[in-house]
């Protein structure tokens, strides 16, 4: 529902990412983009209402994936919950005061069969970045729904496999931040997703366009495409 990588020609795309996920008993908004009225108008254009969303969840505080939150919160029901990574409370509870926040710091089942991977944490020189990811569990397999992947795609896959080391990793998708890699860094990380036993991928928004390619040269016709308007049914009978 909200997407940089334009699809469909009846939605506005904008920097950022965000998923409606809607399960057998719930509705969640995974991340919002970074502008709440484009969000507003795709959900209408795509016949969705706010206040069908049970719960918000946040994978990181970058303003790419909370920017549209103010203005959905106010479209949403009052009291709508939002779960953030725990490092990223603080920070975003000044940013947003009106905010009913459920800060995450271990995996945690927000509904039934939808879970957060826990807070993890990318490292850089000079900034730490709390991230969090949903692992969806269907009767194809896991679903992964990654933010940007700040900690690393592999890294991200590795522990829903850890929360369910039986059942397959069907489908990761989400942005996977590879746009400043060289071909030999993607490479290692397509080689560990692969070895990791993940069926489909779909890597977009900041993903890269080279990181993308090699995704899908890797994956052939169990890659998917991934991009704004983009419709995914998985484990329907």
């Amino acid at each position: 529902v909200f997407n940089n990588m334009a699809g469909s020609p009846d939605l506005q795309t904008g920097w950022g990412y965000g998923a409606w996920i809607v399960t057998d008993s719930r509705v969640i908004l995974f991340d919002t983009g970074n502008d709440g009225k484009i969000l507003l108008e795709n959900l209408k254009k795509l016949k969705l209402d706010p206040k069908q969303v049970d719960a918000v969840v946040i994978s990181h505080a970058h303003w790419d994936h909370v920017g549209g939150l103010a203005d959905f919160l106010k479209a949403a029901r009052e009291g709508t919950p939002v779960y953030v990574p725990a490092g990223a409370l603080e920070e975003l509870r000044d940013q947003f005061p009106g905010a009913r926040f459920t800060p995450v710091d271990d995996t945690l089942q927000i509904a039934p069969g939808v879970w957060t991977t826990g807070q993890m944490v990318y490292k850089g020189r000079d900034t730490r970045i709390f991230e969090q990811a949903l692992v969806v569990n269907t009767t194809k397999g896991l679903v992964v729904v990654t933010g940007c992947s700040h900690p690393g795609i592999a890294a991200i896959v590795e522990q829903a496999h850890r929360m369910f080391p039986q059942i397959p990793i069907h489908l990761a998708g989400g942005g996977f931040h590879m746009m400043r890699q060289t071909d030999a860094q993607i490479m290692e990380t397509v080689n560990a997703v692969k070895a990791l036993g993940v069926e489909h991928v779909s890597p977009s928004h900041c993903t890269g366009d080279r990181a993308v390619e090699l995704f899908r040269e890797a994956w052939g016709e169990d890659f998917l495409d991934l991009s704004l308007g983009s419709r995914f049914e998985v484990g329907k009978k």
